[in-house]
């Protein structure tokens, strides 16, 4: 047969997509309304975190493909690029988060979403 990684010699496809059915549903249901409730304008007062929140709901749709996306994900992407894009300043510069800095405390000088 096909070459696999390793440990994946015996892949079984069906499993693979009922697993990220399974994960893609505790995302839906657990993750999004836990980082929904998490920015909500009465209870987050720091916009850097609501930054950071915003930008993390956006990756979780990341990997879409158009047949999967709702009203709900729609929501969340328009909502949470509308809200960077008005509270965030995005640097035009590289940032290596891998590079050694002399002050870790630092945070980097962007989120890393793409602007092109």
């Amino acid at each position: 047969g096909k070459p696999r990684p390793r440990g994946l010699e015996s892949l079984d496809c069906q499993k693979v997509e009922e697993s990220m059915k399974k994960i893609r549903t505790m995302l839906d249901n657990q993750a999004i309304p836990i980082l929904e409730y998490w920015i909500e304008p009465s209870r987050c007062k720091d916009v850097g975190v609501s930054c950071l929140v915003h930008a993390h709901l956006m990756y979780l749709f990341k990997n879409h493909y158009y047949d999967e996306f709702d009203f709900r994900s729609v929501s969340v992407l328009l909502s949470s690029q509308v809200y960077l894009a008005i509270n965030h300043r995005f640097s035009s510069s590289v940032y290596d988060d891998l590079a050694d800095t002399p002050n870790p405390s630092l945070p980097p000088p962007s989120i890393q979403v793409a602007q092109s």
